[in-house]
């Protein structure tokens, strides 16, 4: 039972803590796509997206749910955790495959790629998927249709 508790915990303090960034990094996103200078994007590899931004701030919201019910003593709050994590791997791999999309064009087309860098192409959908990627594959035995 206190493994149990333990386990708990930490996928609270996992789900928290990606759902705040999920949610700050779509805010900006949002912000710098309406045109407000947040001082962050280039830092932080954030383009003016509203709707990248508003796909972040929706994952963020699945994943701040199951957090919420977690901490209510709830178990289907994993309903939560697991929609977040599946949404957030298919958001990272559109955002992957539109980067090596790029990326080989670069390679055919050289000419059109004159000032443009691979850095270009990171964005938070990537970068904030690979925690959820290696909470994935550290639980993927949890996974479970069926309550035992």
């Amino acid at each position: 039972m206190n493994c149990i508790k333990k386990q708990n915990s930490g996928v609270k303090i996992f789900t928290l803590s990606v759902s705040l960034l999920y949610i700050i990094f779509g805010t900006i996103h949002i912000a710098e796509g309406i045109g407000i200078d947040t001082g962050l994007a280039s830092a932080l590899f954030v383009p003016a997206d509203v709707l990248g931004g508003f796909s972040l701030l929706v994952i963020g919201t699945v994943f701040f749910y199951g957090f919420k019910e977690l901490n209510a003593g709830m178990d289907e709050g994993m309903s939560f955790v697991y929609v977040g994590i599946i949404m957030s791997l298919v958001f990272m791999a559109v955002y992957a495959l539109v980067g090596a999309g790029t990326l080989l064009d670069s390679f055919l087309l050289p000419e059109d790629y004159v000032d443009w860098y691979i850095v270009d192409q990171f964005r938070p959908g990537v970068y904030l998927g690979i925690p959820v990627l290696a909470a994935f594959l550290a639980w993927k035995n949890r996974f479970t249709a069926i309550k035992l």
